[in-house]
């Protein structure tokens, strides 16, 4: 609706067809995999993913909808013991702990996954899984501060410098007014003066 009002639907058709083919993952310095989800139980190894239809509306299930949904346990505890766990909260996909990470990282040579697609209060998380690697097996790192203007969280990103992770914390602006659903001045009124 916000585009409609300040752009039009071609602009909305446009914006959606650019997110539809934005990558699936992409690899960091040959070491860390970055993802929008998580992983699925159906990729062991990377190339894989280069046989994915990515011009399409995901499906509900499969290792697109897995990259795209899967979230990784949310208590480090809980998650050594864990391989794949229903997703009940996104209603689709997977939870992956350690004993799925730890071997697909293993695997593909990677120190981590990267990670978006869930609000965190601070604007990241680090999930240290593996004793052995002091490094966190899962970083998730969520931008968009004051989610839905009701989260009080955190923005945050990630800059790669010399092979060097920096994470840049930052909070929200507050928005501009606007009319409820969108109405201009005039039109909103009217009852008022009449």
């Amino acid at each position: 609706q916000e585009c409609d009002v300040k752009y039009d639907l071609e602009v909305y058709d446009r914006v959606m067809e650019a997110f539809g083919s934005l990558p699936i993952a992409c690899v960091i310095n040959d070491k860390f995999l970055a993802v929008h989800g998580g992983l699925s139980p159906d990729v062991e190894v990377m190339n894989t993913i280069v046989s994915f239809n990515r011009f399409n509306e995901p499906p509900r299930d499969g290792p697109l909808c897995d990259f795209l949904w899967s979230d990784p346990c949310d208590k480090d505890t809980d998650a050594i013991g864990i391989d794949w766990l229903p997703n009940k909260t996104r209603g689709c996909s997977f939870i992956f702990g350690a004993k799925a990470a730890t071997p697909f990282l293993n695997k593909n040579n990677y120190l981590t996954i990267i990670r978006g697609h869930e609000a965190q209060l601070e604007g990241y998380k680090m999930s240290k899984w593996n004793p052995k690697v002091e490094f966190p097996s899962v970083i998730t790192v969520f931008s968009a501060p004051n989610y839905c203007d009701v989260y009080h969280n955190k923005g945050a990103f990630i800059k790669f410098v010399n092979n060097t992770i920096n994470i840049q914390q930052y909070v929200f602006s507050p928005h501009p007014f606007i009319l409820p659903n969108y109405m201009n001045v005039f039109s909103w009124s009217i009852p008022f003066v009449s």
